[in-house]
């Protein structure tokens, strides 16, 4: 069994939510005084909360996993402290997409199966996580690539031994 570290609740978009109430209010504080800034700061931490709890509803991402003999245990500690766990069989996989960390983009996987795509975004390196992948791919499913990583490529068909690549390391054809 294959288990990740304890799922955490990635807050970007509620910081991004407060920063955009605070330059709010402090604007309505200069512009029309105490009382605006405030009503604004009200009605602005109200529609981030609102705005949370709707994405809540329909978020379809993960960051913990758990794999098991025949299947994949995804789980996500919600924005209310719950932890929701969906369970995928590995028959229900058709591929993973492996999606490359670059320019306000972390790393991901896109799990697709015939009734969705859900998106794991693992809190690790790639080189921590190449071992669930070789694992999923020996178990039959396919691995895809957004965008080339040529040294996980070469650890998931077995040309090297292990990731990351040292000067010493052989690659095998």
């Amino acid at each position: 069994m294959i288990q990740s570290k304890k799922p955490v609740y990635p807050l970007s978009k509620f910081k991004i939510g407060i920063g955009a109430i605070t330059i709010a209010s402090i604007y309505g504080f200069f512009r029309y005084g105490l009382y605006s800034g405030l009503l604004v700061t009200s009605i602005g931490l109200f529609v981030v909360f609102l705005y949370l709890i709707v994405l809540e509803l329909f978020e379809k991402y993960f960051d913990g996993w758990e794999i098991k003999e025949d299947s994949v245990i995804l789980s996500r500690v919600s924005f209310f402290g719950r932890t929701d766990k969906k369970l995928i069989k590995f028959k229900e996989i058709n591929s993973i997409l492996y999606i490359k960390p670059a320019a306000y983009r972390t790393f991901s996987f896109k799990l697709k199966t015939n009734k969705e795509t859900l998106t794991l975004m693992p809190a690790m390196d790639i080189y921590n996580f190449g071992e669930t992948l070789k694992h999923l791919k020996d178990k039959g499913i396919t691995i895809d690539f957004l965008e080339s990583d040529r040294e996980l490529e070469l650890y998931l068909n077995d040309r090297i031994e292990a990731i990351p690549m040292t000067n010493d390391m052989k690659i095998k054809n």
